[in-house]
């Protein structure tokens, strides 16, 4: 089971067509037919999900520390980042 499979249905699929996928809000927003203020709701509870759900396997990997200031973990303008920047780093975490 992977970190994606915990996710609600609307949140794994804003979260695969974000990160993954790299699709754009507005892409998202019109494909699935949401307001933008829905697909930022479900692009971060799915995003916190799915680090909550990594935490204790980058911990044990050793990488947690690392991750903090890996590329896209925390964009510079203080938001969420890109997951599978982050998650990619741990070869722990399947995708």
């Amino acid at each position: 089971m992977s970190a994606l499979d915990e996710l609600t249905a609307n949140s794994r699929e804003v979260v695969t067509l974000r990160d993954i996928e790299g699709s754009t809000a507005p892409e998202v927003c019109a494909l699935l037919e949401i307001s933008k203020s829905d697909q930022s709701v479900l692009l971060h509870a799915g995003r916190s999900r799915v680090r909550a759900a990594c935490t204790p396997v980058w911990h044990t990997c050793g990488v947690a520390a690392a991750l903090t200031h890996a590329p896209g973990f925390l964009p510079a303008d203080g938001g969420q980042g890109n997951l599978v920047n982050t998650l990619t780093a741990s070869s722990a975490v399947n995708l």
